[in-house]
């Protein structure tokens, strides 16, 4: 534990994603950290995830030590699952305060409406105690394949929920076209997941694409997963007019001739078609 210390003017490294900043993030490794409170209670309450806070200073031995645990991908499996908030109590002394907070570093688990604490402590005592002890916390329990697949994610896929989350995704995909059509392929492929739980926060953020994820929901739903296929078209099915929704069809399950024929008045609905 460290308790407060001299201001630095130096700040902590910002997200860049492909030449494009979202000067609301920072990151940790590649998890996308809110530094306002007020929009994480925004975008926490949009996504019904609780609040994670790191409060911490640019002087804090632990606070690195613990950065770098953000980085591993259990860590990362477990953030997925919560708001992050990064808080420099330097910089940030009005959160500071609201939360008494007197030692770093320091960290929160709070409701999604940012009222109530769910968990705190204060210190670092080492990856196992911090993974073991947030997992609690979260209700949630690590499979080897939720390590895998966070791990596993691109860094171009990240960069796009990333600027969706933050309702910067206009902004990106006018700076990096195909970077934005490419990441939103790949989060489309993730739609193929089989607990509700698990499609609801993916859906979120395709949602926010709107009209512009039209491209890959079709593409998803000529993917080879059912899976994917049947949440792609679920998507689709939202981001299209109700007029253009009744001029085609789509069955998932159908065989692949069949599919690919109706995909052909689906793709009729793209621009420039």
């Amino acid at each position: 534990m460290q308790n407060s210390g001299p201001k630095l003017l130096t700040s902590r490294r910002l997200f860049t994603s492909l030449g494009f900043m979202l000067g609301l993030l920072v990151a940790h490794g590649q998890t996308p950290w809110e530094t306002n409170f007020a929009s994480a209670v925004k975008k926490a309450t949009a996504s019904k995830k609780p609040i994670f806070v790191d409060f911490h200073a640019s002087w804090c031995g632990p606070c690195k030590q613990l950065d770098e645990v953000f980085k591993e991908a259990r860590a990362k499996a477990l953030l997925a699952h919560a708001v992050c908030l990064s808080i420099d109590v330097d910089k940030d002394q009005e959160d500071a305060q609201r939360f008494n907070v007197t030692g770093i570093p320091r960290l929160l688990l709070l409701s999604s409406d940012g009222r109530k604490t769910q968990w705190d402590t204060m210190g670092f005592g080492g990856a196992d105690a911090f993974i073991s002890d947030f997992s609690a916390a979260l209700k949630v329990k690590l499979t080897a394949a939720d390590e895998v697949r966070v791990a596993s994610d691109p860094p171009i896929l990240t960069s796009v929920e990333t600027a969706l989350a933050a309702g910067k995704f206009p902004a990106y995909k006018a700076q990096n076209p195909t970077a934005a059509n490419t990441g939103l392929r790949l989060l489309v492929a993730k739609l193929g997941v089989y607990k509700e739980s698990d499609f609801k926060p993916i859906a979120a953020l395709v949602q926010k694409a709107g009209r512009d994820a039209l491209p890959a929901l079709i593409d998803g739903m000529a993917d080879k997963s059912l899976a994917v296929r049947v949440g792609a078209h679920k998507m689709a099915l939202g981001v299209l007019k109700p007029e253009e929704a009744k001029s085609v069809a789509f069955n998932p399950w159908a065989v692949s001739a069949v599919r690919s024929q109706q995909l052909m008045a689906w793709r009729r609905l793209l621009p420039g078609k």
